[in-house]
Formats: structure tokens, sequence, C-alpha cells
């Protein structure tokens, strides 16, 4: 079996979820776009088989374009054709060796690649992706949503609306103030007054995690603003990432300084990073994002040295399809103590490229099904009908 080409369906998905979507009750902040493009992949074989993956597209957050994802696949498909899609170490050599070392722009469609190679491998092996990355400990996931509401009020009411869900994780996204109109006390006191409000209602078996975005620049501000507000009263709460994504340094003076976990998000890019956060006992848990990493292989290596580690792990994606969430939720699987992962993203755009398969969701659960492969079948109307032309 040889792989013989990587067609690209580059789409647009338009955003329903509160606080992104243009007819959004609450604020929409222009850094979260509304419009959310992305590339479907399939790449086919000489035996007729067809692995899918999905390149997601947030030039602020990770650096690339729509033109920049197809440029990097149009090079992998060059460089992979006539490879046997089963030598993925082979195949992950090439693809790092395509852009400059796997630059970090690049991972999403390294991240597209690697999941159709398994999509591929798990159908020639009658055998569901989870098991190619060492099987599974389960199969049903406790779910976290993110919460993107621009006042206090508002930011409660859907924690309450989401815990009657079934959620038992939320993050609650709370450098939005000051990511948009910059650093100060009044537009940091704006943003963790949502943060609050939204504890005093959520039960304390619930998740909350404070997710800055990287916002509050600096540990001291991160460790002050902590004990101003007396967070670490709450013993649900967890800060994620008020630190830049290099300040290994001020990451692990937090995590020195307050009782609250430290959860590192952005900083996650690739194993030997994580290698360097267990050096420097940096974090508490980690938020992985296969699609920052490059893909599930990549994600499975820093897994592993996360749990050896004892670090704990949490699940997320950006603005995906159902493509990307069934793909998080076959990694997931393999975790030993999961935390509640986000694996709600394709719930969140109102368009599904997806006709049949990939993991299901109720009450606050996702579901993944025992199929071969990635398990999904595209719907190839509606893929008609976002697929942006020319």
């Amino acid at each position: 079996m040889k792989i013989q080409s990587i067609v690209q369906h580059p789409v647009m998905y338009h955003a329903i979820k509160e606080g992104l979507s243009d007819t959004a009750t609450h604020h929409n902040y222009e850094f979260w776009p509304t419009n959310i493009p992305s590339i479907i992949i399939e790449i086919q074989t000489s035996d007729g088989l067809t692995g899918i993956g999905e390149a997601p597209v947030e030039h602020w957050y990770y650096g690339n374009t729509l033109e920049h994802n197809s440029k990097v696949l149009k090079l992998y498909e060059k460089r992979i054709r006539n490879e046997d899609p089963i030598n993925l170490n082979r195949i992950e050599k090439i693809l790092d060796g395509v852009m400059s070392r796997g630059a970090p722009s690049a991972k999403p469609s390294k991240d597209a690649t690697v999941t159709a190679l398994l999509d591929i491998i798990g159908q020639a092996r009658s055998e569901p992706i989870y098991n190619l990355l060492g099987g599974a400990l389960q199969t049903e996931f406790l779910l976290m949503t993110n919460l993107y509401l621009d006042t206090a009020n508002a930011m409660a009411e859907q924690a309450v609306k989401f815990v009657k869900g079934g959620y038992t994780g939320l993050k609650i996204k709370c450098g939005m103030e000051v990511e948009e109109k910059g650093w100060s006390l009044n537009n940091a006191k704006s943003d963790l007054a949502k943060l609050v409000k939204a504890l005093e209602v959520t039960p304390d078996t619930i998740y909350v995690d404070a997710d800055f975005n990287q916002s509050f620049g600096s540990a001291h501000r991160a460790i002050s603003l902590v004990r101003a507000y007396d967070l670490e009263k709450y013993g649900n709460l967890s800060l994620e990432q008020p630190t830049g994504y290099l300040d290994l340094e001020g990451a692990s003076k937090i995590t020195r300084a307050i009782t609250l976990p430290l959860v590192l998000d952005e900083t996650i890019f690739s194993a030997k990073m994580m290698i360097e956060v267990v050096r420097r006992a940096a974090a508490d848990r980690i938020c992985l994002k296969p699609s920052r990493v490059g893909g599930l292989m990549e994600a499975r290596r820093i897994i592993a040295i996360a749990e050896a580690a004892e670090i704990g792990i949490g699940l997320d994606h950006v603005p995906c399809s159902k493509i990307g969430d069934s793909a998080l939720c076959h990694i997931a699987a393999t975790v030993r103590e999961p935390y509640p992962i986000c694996a709600d993203l394709s719930t969140w755009i109102k368009e599904n490229p997806v006709k049949h398969g990939g993991v299901t969701w109720d009450n606050g659960q996702a579901k993944l099904p025992s199929k071969s492969g990635l398990g999904i079948e595209l719907n190839r109307d509606i893929l008609e009908e976002i697929e942006l032309k020319g």
C-alpha cells in the first residue's frame, strides 16, 4: 500500500457559540473570529483506502493561515507520495524535515496528515485509532466547555446552564478584557469579576479553569491577584497559562507561591518542551492540543512524559468539525486519569461535514464508538456547500 495523494477541501465554518457568533447576545471579542476557516483532507492510497484529517486555522493563535496550511499540505504530499502509510515513524521524520524541523505554524497541517494516516492504518487493520496508540482505558469522557461572556452575570448564567447540562468542567475565559483593551488593574478586575461570579454559582465538585491565555504577563501579577481576590479558597479552581508561553521561570514561581494548580496550555507545543516543564516543576497539569503539537503521535509522547511525572492531563482543541473532536477522543482514550476534556468544539459551529460516525454527546459526556480508524464518513453535500472555491 502506497500513499497516492492528499486531497484538500478548504472550508469556512460559522460560529454559533454564545460570545463568538455575529448574533451573540453578549460582546463578540474581535480576536475571536466568527468565520472559521479550516482544511479537511483526504489521503488516498493505492489500495483504495482513504484517511480523513483536519487542519484548523487560527492566525492569531497558531500563527497560520488557510493559504499557509494549503502550501504546507502540498509540500507534504510531494514528499510522502509513494511512501507506505503504515511507517509513521519514517513519515513523521519526513514531515518535520519539510518545514524547518516542524515549525509551530506547520503543526495543524501535520496533525491533519497524521490523523488521516492513522485512519488508513486503522481501516487496514480493522482497529480504531486508539488501539494503534496503545489501547483504550475509556471510551466515554466527561466534558469541559469554554465560556466567552463579557459580563459577570452573563458568565454566571452560562456556567449554571452547562452544569445543569451535565458538564463537569468549565473553562472561564478571564483574560479577554486585558487581551482586547490592554493591561490595567481595572481590566484585570473586570476579568476576575467574571471568574468569581462563576465560582460562586458553580458546585465545588465542578472543575473550573481560569484561562488567562497568557494575558497577565508576569508571575508577580498573577500571584498578587490570586491573593488579592482570595482565589485559593476555591478547591475546584485551577489557573491556566497566566504568563507567556515561554516563561517557564515565571510558571515555576507561580507553582511554588500558590496552592492552586497551575495549568500550562500554549507552553505545551512539543515533547521536548514537556520535558523542560517537568525539569523546572512548572505545571501541575497540562492542556494538550494535538493540533498545536503536530498530531496524535506527538501527543502520545507528551502524555507518557506527563504521566511519568505525575502531571495531570487535560485535552482541548480549537474550533473544528466532528473530525477534530473525534480525533481528540481517540487520544483521550489512552490517558490514565483524564480530566474533563474539551471535545465539544464542533457544537460551536453551524455546519457539520460528517455524515456518519465519530464522537457523540449526551448529558455532558462524549462517547466514542469502536469503529475502524477514525470511524467517520464525510457528508459530501455539506462539504460541497462550505468548500471555498478558487
